[in-house]
C-alpha cells in the first residue's frame, strides 16, 4: 500500500495540475493518508454488522475540517447503515466534471480466520495487514487525502471534481453506485470516471515497473455460488468441495464468452466467467489442487493485506 497509495496521489495530483498543484508529498501528508487508512481499516464495513455510513461520516468530517463546506459533503444511502459520500471540488465549471469512485464496504472477515483482528491495521514486514487493506480502503484513502489536499493548497481546476465512496461493492442489497444513479444522479454526473479499484502498480526492489490502467465499458456478470472455506476477496477460491465442477464451469463460461465476443456481442474479451473482479486468474487445475494452505501461502505472497 506505501508506494501504490502515495505513487498514485502523486500521480492523480500531477494529472489534474495546471500549474498549480505540484505532485510532491511531504510527511505531513504521507502521515494524513496514513491516519485516514488506519481510521477506516478499523472500522467495520462488512455487509452482516459492519456500517459505510460509520466510514463515510468519518471521512466527511475530515473534508469538513479541511475547509470543505457542509453544502458539498454529503452522506446519503437507503438506510442507517448504508451511507455512501459525496464530496465535490467545485472548479471554473470550464469543462465537465470528473468522478473518482471507491468502495467502503468489504468482505466477511470472521475473527477464528485470522492470525490477528481483522480490524486492526498492522504493519509488519513491509506488509499491511487488515480486512480491506488492500481492496480497497487504501484506495479510499488515496482519494481523500488528495482531496484534503487539493482543498488546503487552494488548486481550482477547470472542471469540479466529484468523490463517491460508496457501499455494497463487495455484495449485499444496497450497491451504492447503482443507489446513486437512480436517487441523486446529479451528484455524480460526470464526463468519465476514475477508480483505483482497476489497474494497478508493481515494484521490483523498489524500481517501479509499471502502471496499469484498465479501460471499460461492460457490463458486470456475477455467478453466485456456495462453498465453505475461508472469508476471502474474489482473487481467492474458497469453495474445496466443488473446484472440480468450478473448474468446468469456468472453462465452459470462458469459451462461451469469447465466441460470443467474436460475433460482436458488447462485452470485454479478456473477462471470462474463471477470471474474478479483482483481476486474478486461477487456472483449472490450481483450482483442482486448492487447499487452505495454499490459499494463505498465495495471499501471503501476493495480497497479505486484503
Amino acid at each position: 500500500m506505501k508506494f501504490r497509495t502515495f505513487f498514485l496521489m502523486g500521480t492523480l495530483a500531477c494529472s489534474l495540475a495546471a500549474g498549480g498543484l505540484r505532485a510532491q508529498l511531504n510527511n505531513t501528508t504521507k502521515q494524513l493518508a496514513r491516519n485516514i487508512y488506519k481510521q477506516l481499516i478499523e472500522i467495520n464495513t462488512t455487509d452482516s454488522v459492519g456500517s459505510t455510513t460509520v466510514a463515510a461520516e468519518a471521512m466527511a468530517r475530515r473534508l469538513r475540517d479541511a475547509g470543505f463546506p457542509a453544502s458539498d459533503v454529503q452522506v446519503l444511502g437507503p438506510n442507517a447503515r448504508k451511507g455512501n459520500l459525496v464530496a465535490r471540488l467545485h472548479g471554473t465549471g470550464a469543462r465537465k466534471p470528473i468522478l473518482m469512485i471507491c468502495h467502503l464496504d468489504v468482505v466477511e472477515a470472521r475473527r477464528e480466520d485470522w492470525s490477528m483482528d481483522p480490524f486492526q491495521l498492522i504493519e509488519k514486514d513491509g506488509y499491511f495487514y487488515g480486512r480491506g487493506s488492500g481492496d480497497i480502503k487504501d484506495g479510499d484513502a488515496i482519494l481523500v487525502t488528495t482531496f484534503i489536499r487539493m482543498k488546503q493548497e487552494g488548486f481550482r481546476p477547470d472542471r469540479d471534481l466529484i468523490l463517491a465512496l460508496t457501499a455494497d461493492e463487495e455484495g449485499g442489497p444496497s450497491n451504492g453506485v447503482d443507489w446513486l444513479i437512480k436517487n441523486h444522479r446529479d451528484l455524480i454526473d460526470a464526463e468519465f470516471i476514475l477508480n483505483p479499484d482497476a489497474g494497478d502498480f508493481e515494484l521490483d526492489h523498489g524500481k517501479k515497473l509499471l502502471v496499469g490502467i484498465q479501460l471499460s465499458a461492460r457490463p458486470e456478470q456475477r455467478d453466485l455460488r456456495t462453498g465453505r472455506g475461508l472469508d476471502a476477496p474474489g482473487t481467492l477460491p474458497i469453495s474445496f468441495r466443488t473446484e472440480r465442477s468450478d473448474a468446468r464451469l469456468f472453462r465452459t463460461r470462458g469459451r462461451h464468452r469469447r465466441r460470443a465476443n467474436r460475433r460482436g456481442h458488447e462485452g470485454d474479451s479478456t473477462i471470462a466467467a474463471g477470471r474474478s473482479r479483482h483481476r486474478a486468474t486461477f487456472s483449472a487445475a490450481l483450482l483442482q489442487r486448492a487447499t487452505a494452505n495454499h490459499v494463505r501461502g498465495y495471499a501471503a505472497r501476493r495480497r497479505p493485506c486484503e
